[in-house]
């Protein structure tokens, strides 16, 4: 399952939620509300865990949008992430890193 589909999910069962209060049944929308509530914290955490882990892999490195960390320490070694040619080249050297790897995990 993909995030995606996890936001899907807990979006129908908010629509469930509202269902169950609109037919009386309080306690089942409570108890469901509070299970949606969970649900979304947890994605939340996985989010934020997966966008960190994938702005610090420097093989998912995106240059176009870069932390104030990649800007300061880019500047420290003279490159300019915010110069669109020098962001052009980066991305091309990424995505040759990431097809030379793969050549040799299928090679």
């Amino acid at each position: 399952r993909t995030p995606e589909d996890c936001e899907r999910e807990a979006r129908e069962a908010e629509e469930v939620v509202k269902s169950l209060r609109a037919k009386g049944r309080l306690e089942d929308a409570e108890q469901l509300e509070k299970k949606v509530a969970q649900h979304r914290r947890q994605l939340s955490e996985y989010k934020q865990v997966r966008d960190t882990s994938r702005r610090t892999d420097p093989s998912n490195i995106d240059f176009t949008d870069p932390t104030k960390e990649q800007v300061e320490d880019a500047k420290q070694h003279g490159i300019d992430l915010f110069d669109p040619m020098v962001v052009e080249e980066l991305q091309r050297l990424q995505k040759e890193k990431a097809m030379e790897e793969e050549e040799e995990e299928s090679g």
